[in-house]
């Protein structure tokens, strides 16, 4: 019998691959790893011209376990894929929350810039050390921080528009509850119970201690060389608050 279906619905730089892995630890669950409907995916090098549906369809297909997942970017869920999540009986969604869209914004454009080779990486992703080094402070242009703050926003009030519109059984979890404001190794408890009665999976301490967050010990006036020029734009915006203690 195949397994409940079920995706982590969220966006960049919100803890999405360290709760894939938190996911996929547990027994019962297969949580496939990375972002299987991003064309720069394993899965596209070999079947080019799959579409996305066919994509989670080939993962919900999964019968050795009770329930069978995937992390989906706000982005990679057009409406055919809502249309075919719609469709999926008894599907379950986390819905993962970044709060603080200032600091997750500022993480995409950093991580874009290491990218791009215009800064370097602390420590690889998926990395043993616990002691990276502080990267050195780089550049942001500020209304760029500003107009990717504003359109994470936009992409989420879509994503709760599509959801209330098939009525899909939803969980919503804050990246801030999640880590706790801390480096963590695995799941805070009483999120760990509340995701396993979610499921309906028996209770199991789900981890990932092989993942680590970026930069998350550093305020951003540390790591963008002009944030005196980002301070003083986003002090001005509904963003505002966000500036407390960075």
């Amino acid at each position: 019998m195949p397994a409940t279906p079920g995706i982590i619905l969220t966006d960049y730089r919100t803890g999405g691959s360290f709760l894939s892995l938190c996911l996929d630890s547990h027994p019962l669950i297969f949580c496939q790893r990375g972002e299987p409907l991003a064309r720069r995916s394993g899965l596209y090098r070999y079947f080019p011209d799959l579409a996305p549906e066919q994509v989670l369809q080939y993962i919900f297909r999964t019968e050795f376990c009770e329930l069978a997942m995937c992390k989906v970017i706000y982005r990679q869920a057009g409406p055919k894929v809502w249309k075919y999540l719609a469709g999926q009986k008894g599907i379950k969604v986390i819905h993962l929350v970044r709060r603080n869209e200032l600091r997750a914004a500022c993480s995409f454009l950093f991580q874009k810039a290491v990218l791009q080779g215009k800064a370097e990486h602390p420590h690889p992703l998926h990395h043993f050390n616990r002691q990276p080094k502080q990267p050195k402070p780089i550049r942001l242009a500020p209304q760029a921080i500003l107009d990717l703050c504003r359109e994470r926003i936009k992409a989420r009030k879509a994503a709760y528009g599509q959801i209330d519109k098939h009525k899909l059984s939803t969980k919503v979890v804050y990246y801030e509850h999640m880590t706790e404001g801390e480096e963590i190794e695995a799941l805070p408890e009483a999120l760990n119970d509340e995701l396993c009665r979610f499921f309906d999976v028996p209770y199991y301490q789900m981890a990932a201690p092989f993942l680590h967050r970026v930069n998350a010990q550093y305020p951003l006036s540390e790591l963008i060389a002009n944030w005196r020029q980002v301070k003083a734009l986003i002090q001005e915006t509904e963003f505002g608050h966000y500036l407390e203690g960075e």
